[in-house]
């Protein structure tokens, strides 16, 4: 792992680490640079990169193509943390990784990653994983490159207040999920 790659590689993700509140604005710079998928970790990922301190997120963001160097990707980038890091101190990485990444069948592999998650009374899985039968809201959907996993910090937090709310008060006239990911809030409130 360095700050450059040869020429010769097609497919790679810039790796660096942000306090979670910095999460979503970093993920929108690597995006407008762009990266074609940012994914970020964190403790409660299903298998969080070693490392990770409180508060933090590993954030990484695949490219196909570059205009420019990748090593002027990484300037940029950590010009970008400086900034970031004046309006959210906090646990920033103490460097940004290039990492080749090989072509494969991206279609498909990914799924390898993805696992069900339990909150609360709900059990949200893919459709090629069996539903657990002790759970009482099993909630299939099958998880495109970002959404529907049930693993974003405001997908859980709203999922859990959905649990409570119906263990408090049992049946709810009506919910309005406003996101723009894959429904699995509307889902589970069905």
């Amino acid at each position: 792992m360095s700050n450059t790659l040869p020429p010769s590689v097609n497919w790679f993700q810039l790796v660096l680490r942000s306090p979670q509140p910095a999460a979503d604005l970093m993920t929108a710079w690597l995006l407008e640079q762009g990266s074609v998928g940012v994914e970020y970790m964190d403790q409660n990922s299903p298998k969080p990169p070693k490392g990770l301190e409180e508060n933090q997120v590993e954030i990484r963001a695949s490219f196909g193509s570059l205009t420019g160097s990748s090593s002027e990707l990484v300037q940029r980038a950590e010009q970008e943390i400086e900034r970031l890091a004046k309006l959210f101190p906090g646990p920033w990485s103490s460097s940004v990784v290039l990492v080749a990444l090989d072509e494969e069948d991206w279609a498909n592999s990914w799924r390898q990653h993805s696992h069900p998650v339990r909150i609360g009374r709900f059990y949200i899985h893919p459709g090629w994983v069996e539903p657990d039968p002790d759970a009482p809201f099993p909630v299939r959907i099958d998880p495109g490159m970002a959404f529907g996993t049930g693993l974003h910090p405001s997908t859980r937090m709203c999922m859990k207040w959905m649990d409570r709310i119906m263990q408090a008060q049992g049946q709810v006239e009506s919910v309005i999920d406003v996101g723009c990911g894959s429904g699995v809030l509307a889902i589970g409130a069905a």
